[in-house]
């Protein structure tokens, strides 16, 4: 797990690395208690509030509405963005396949990367970028694992090893198969 500025939000990707850095997390929970304060809630996607608001008093500007955190406080958010975040992060949608769901302890809630340059999505699930989360939709039949480039490979900052290029229209057990062979005829 790496712990993301923009959205303040900790995701997952594929640790392909020695040691990581100092924004790499085994667990969503560690990343979660060293990154983002206990009481700490915003709009969705971290834009910023229109106001703020509590329990006692909801009012907020037109085109927003009041979201109630911890301890009765509140932000006014943009109902505009709060209905956009809401589709991304709660109901994505997936031609194929259904969304991949986790289990967290208050039930089920849709898995969500923030890129699918960072692989996170389980083999034989596609990954699907949306504005500005990403979600796994799957299982998909005949799956081919797509890899996700992107031109500065990085994660806050750090750059990571790009993944090896591999051919889009050659199976992964024939790309196995030639290379075996390849060392048998030598």
């Amino acid at each position: 797990f790496f712990f993301d500025p923009e959205l303040e939000q900790c995701f997952t990707y594929l640790y392909e690395g020695c040691g990581g850095g100092r924004n790499t997390f085994y667990t969503e929970q560690e990343c979660r208690n060293t990154c983002i304060p206990a009481d700490k809630f915003t709009c969705g996607g971290n834009r910023e509030p229109t106001g703020s608001c509590s329990d006692r008093d909801m009012s907020c500007p037109a085109g927003s509405s009041c979201v109630i955190g911890g301890l009765g406080v509140g932000l006014c958010c943009d109902d505009a963005n709060e209905e956009q975040w809401r589709r991304e992060t709660q109901a994505p949608p997936c031609q194929v396949g259904r969304i991949l769901m986790r289990n967290v302890f208050y039930g089920q809630e849709v898995w969500i990367g923030k890129s699918c340059a960072h692989r996170f999505c389980p083999y034989g699930y596609e990954c699907v970028q949306g504005r500005r989360v990403a979600h796994c939709c799957g299982p998909i039949p005949n799956f081919r694992e797509k890899l996700y480039l992107e031109d500065d490979n990085t994660i806050n900052g750090i750059e990571y090893p790009k993944p090896r290029n591999v051919p889009q229209d050659m199976p992964m057990a024939d790309q196995l198969n030639k290379r075996v062979s390849s060392k048998q005829t030598s």
